[in-house]
């Protein structure tokens, strides 16, 4: 009896794993799926992610890695890690941005990479400067139980000041809607709990669509008069035309070197965030505390940002004139 409701037990379980996989693939087939690049907390550290006429927009080459574990707890939670790269450049006179990045993406059975490059162009404009840019990326993307991989090549496009006071940026990502083809032939599988094999062998063509995504973000610099605190307010909103998602982060810096904040994306999570910056190092780490109904069922999110940046000056350097005075 007791060895009965085991194997009872254990072809509950098997079923249950089965129909969750063939929930997520029918919903892929039906949906075309709406995939779009993981939010990231710490946006505003890596805003070449988002949106590539960002590149250069610090002044500085700037060095990003990212690594986020998001909804802990559940099997399967999606994981994030990102690389950019970026640095301003002069040309016969003329200002550019040329930025690199790099991205991976795995949830549930679906694992996506890719790489891009960025350009853009920088002028002078009202106390700042505004960069136009274009972006081309090259996806691999994989999904369980597929008999191939298939590929994929992306575009997009992107305005951004850069003031003293406050930086904003619009862009355009995955313009031409990319599209990866899968095949999914299931073999025959068999629950070593029971002695029952599954009879899911039908082919299965699976599209996966990359929607068209509009991204919107802004953010200040405000010091805090008679202290040594400066007040850094942001905002980012992404839109792929059928849902509306934002993070509204509000930081305060003391002396350039340590910040602290907390943020609030909208029906998702509460975000906490704790970074610090030496000698052009940084690190920063944030963490989602789960608001709405499904996050809850996790233990939140964690995500850590480190990078380098090094200065960079691209004025003409002046020669040096000596005068060779002789006592008669």
């Amino acid at each position: 009896m007791i060895g009965e409701r085991k194997m009872a037990s254990g072809q509950n379980k098997y079923r249950l794993k089965v129909i969750i996989l063939l929930s997520f693939l029918g919903m892929i087939r039906s949906h075309s799926m709406a995939q779009t690049d993981a939010f990231m907390s710490q946006y505003y550290e890596i805003p070449t992610l988002y949106n590539p006429a960002a590149a250069g927009s610090s002044g500085d080459l700037r060095f990003r890695g990212a690594g986020r574990l998001q909804w802990t707890g559940t099997e399967n939670n999606p994981r994030n890690f990102a690389l950019t790269a970026d640095m301003p450049l002069t040309l016969a006179g003329r200002g550019f941005g040329i930025g690199v990045r790099g991205f991976s993406q795995s949830e549930g059975p679906l694992r996506m990479m890719s790489a891009g490059m960025q350009a853009g162009y920088r002028f002078r404009l009202g106390g700042g400067s505004l960069t136009a840019a274009l972006e081309g990326r090259y996806g691999n993307g994989c999904l369980k139980g597929s008999e191939r991989k298939d590929n994929a090549f992306s575009i997009g496009a992107g305005l951004f000041y850069t003031h003293p006071s406050f930086w904003a940026g619009i862009s355009g990502l995955d313009l031409n809607s990319p599209v990866m083809s899968f095949v999914r032939r299931p073999e025959e599988t068999v629950d070593p709990e029971s002695t029952e094999g599954s009879d899911v062998t039908e082919t299965e063509n699976v599209e996966i669509k990359t929607k068209r995504t509009v991204c919107l973000m802004a953010g200040g610099n405000i010091p805090l008069s008679a202290t040594l605190f400066e007040l850094l307010p942001s905002v980012i909103m992404k839109s792929d035309f059928d849902r509306l998602r934002g993070e509204l982060t509000g930081r305060l810096r003391y002396k350039k070197l340590i910040s602290f904040g907390v943020g609030y994306r909208f029906d998702d999570a509460v975000v906490l965030t704790l970074a610090a910056e030496i000698k052009g190092f940084f690190i920063g780490y944030s963490y989602d505390c789960p608001v709405s109904s499904w996050s809850k069922k996790s233990d939140g999110s964690h995500e850590i940002v480190a990078g380098y940046s090094v200065k960079l000056d691209f004025r003409p350097k002046e020669k040096n004139k000596y005068k060779s005075i002789r006592i008669m």
